[in-house]
């Protein structure tokens, strides 16, 4: 099996081994070689001998540059007799340390590394330090070393140099080439599987992120997404087209300084770092306006929440808002309008009732000229119907909504005029009246009025004649049936009551004809007519709701 398909274990195993065969067999090649070069030189003389030991004492001080400790060694050698000079060379030939016995200053000549020479009295001797040997054996060792780690170590280097290009360039269609059928090979494999994975992710999560972009893009509504610092970190290009700038000219730039008005600044900033902190709930409905690229303005009108990470930590905002200028438009000259027509028809509703007034001016010159007692009773009740209905519309312009009136407060005012004209009649007569929150439109309350005049003038005319005490009840209440309002009108007297002999609907009293009239006719409601204990007519009926007015 080829070294690259070795498992990691296995390599290391081989380094090992090889290192340490080739250091072993290196140094004993070389101690061999050494051995035979000392045995011969001994043969020659054992001043090699001499040289051989201050060369191996010499290896430290030449490793350290020890030129001093050295020196020491040469001058311990001196306790040979036979010791003379003795002198240290480096591996370049200059002269590292020296020793001369006193009194003798001996030259020595250039020997070749390794021999002897003699030359008078004195024999020279030159040998070459081990430690030199040594070196070459590390060096060979170490070179052989780094070749075999750059094997092992090469494919996690090119891996991480791998992960690194794809971390800075972002881009998972890169793959690494595998080199063999170790564990290194099997990573390269689930490597480049996991950058497979992540760029289908990648490449399903950017055709995602474009079909969300188009659904912003075909929004009719403006969406905007603000980091917690204000700044636009999004926007859509509804939102462009309405601001009148591109989408660079806003990514980036701060939304309340650059596209508010100066107006609304200050206020929306405040809403928005309490929506951030947390310190208020979310407003998810507010309006204000927007500058455009043109200087002018457009009401938005906004709908927001905030966003969160993992961590639930706050990140910004989003904000999707609807351009209500024109509708806002619409509704003010609507309003507009709607004023303007209120106060033409108040007006209306005031005039008709200075008309009114005016006839009831000519019905009473008219009575004032007839002498007969008969016609002045009847312009009195003809003006005291034309004053009842002029009171419904003095009511309605002076009512807050033009629609309704209240009711309790209109009895009120008409029983008032009543007892004003009927004075000597009602002097011992008390009236009580009970109409609690009830509003009655136009349509219903001029019939209801015209009732309560013609019952409660009855009363006050016929109940209690000769100055006799009595009491009058009205009450109007209202109840729900089947969902819709049912109005009970009750107006009651102790008073002598209506004869036997007098049916509603067939009396030739105008009042009652009148009456029944209103009830059947207009109010499409019943009449219950009680005369145990004086009079007591009961009224039911619903609200008129004719076609509205405009």
């Amino acid at each position: 099996m080829p070294f690259s398909g070795l498992s990691i274990k296995n390599k290391l195993v081989v380094i090992i081994l090889t290192v340490a065969f080739i250091a072993t067999g290196l140094g004993f090649t070389f101690v061999i070689i050494n051995d035979i070069r000392t045995f011969r030189v001994n043969m020659v003389d054992n001043a090699v001998v001499n040289a051989r030991l201050i060369g191996e004492y010499a290896v430290t001080p030449l490793v350290f540059n020890d030129q001093e400790g050295a020196g020491e060694i040469l001058k311990k050698m001196a306790a040979l007799p036979d010791m003379m000079n003795g002198y240290i060379y480096d591996e370049d030939g200059n002269l590292f340390a020296f020793y001369n016995r006193e009194g003798s200053m001996i030259t020595p000549p250039e020997l070749p590394e390794g021999s002897s020479e003699f030359a008078g009295e004195y024999l020279h001797t030159s040998s070459p330090i081990i430690y030199k040997l040594g070196s070459v054996i590390m060096s060979i060792s170490y070179v052989l070393a780094v070749r075999l780690q750059k094997i092992l170590s090469g494919p996690i280097l090119d891996l991480t140099r791998m992960t690194r290009t794809i971390s800075e360039e972002g881009d998972y269609s890169l793959r690494i080439e595998r080199k063999g059928t170790d564990e290194i090979s099997v990573l390269y494999d689930s490597f480049n599987e996991m950058l497979e994975q992540v760029n289908i992710r990648e490449a399903a999560l950017l055709k995602e992120k474009e079909k969300l972009r188009k659904y912003l893009d075909t929004s009719a509504v403006i969406v905007v997404i603000l980091d917690i610092d204000q700044r636009v970190t999004l926007i859509n290009k509804k939102g462009c087209e309405i601001l009148e700038f591109a989408e660079d000219e806003i990514l980036g730039r701060k939304w309340f300084d650059n596209f508010l008005p100066e107006s609304a600044r200050d206020e929306t900033k405040k809403i928005f770092s309490k929506m951030v902190s947390g310190s208020i709930e979310p407003v998810e409905y507010f309006e204000n306006s927007v500058l455009t690229g043109s200087g002018g303005e457009r009401l938005i009108a906004w709908y927001n929440t905030v966003l969160k990470d993992d961590k639930n930590n706050v990140t910004g905002t989003l904000s999707s808002g609807v351009d209500v200028t024109e509708k806002r438009m619409a509704v003010d000259k609507i309003k507009a309008s709607l004023r303007e027509k209120e106060l033409l028809l108040r007006e209306i509703h005031h005039r008709v009732k200075n008309n009114m007034q005016v006839i009831v001016s000519l019905l009473s010159l008219q009575s004032d000229k007839n002498r007969d007692g008969q016609y002045s009773d009847i312009f009195n009740d003809t003006k005291n119907r034309i004053k009842t209905m002029s009171l419904v519309h003095e009511k309605l312009y002076m009512s807050k909504d033009m629609a309704s009136i209240d009711f309790q407060d209109y009895i009120k005012d008409l029983s008032r005029s009543l007892l004003s004209v009927y004075e000597s009649n009602a002097r011992n007569v008390s009236l009580t009246i009970e109409a609690d929150n009830v509003f009655l439109n136009i349509d219903t309350a001029i019939p209801c009025g015209l009732i309560i005049n013609e019952l409660l003038s009855n009363s006050l005319k016929h109940a209690f004649p000769g100055g006799r005490k009595g009491e009058i009840n009205i009450f109007l209440g209202q109840t729900l049936v089947e969902d819709r309002t049912v109005y009970d009108l009750v107006i009651s007297d102790n008073g002598v009551g209506i004869p036997e002999g007098i049916e509603m609907g067939k009396s030739e009293s105008l009042g009652l004809q009148l009456i029944t009239t209103l009830i059947e006719h207009q109010l499409r409601g019943t009449l219950d007519l009680d005369r145990t204990n004086g009079t007591r007519m009961h009224v039911r009926f619903r609200e008129i709701n004719y076609s509205k007015r405009i």
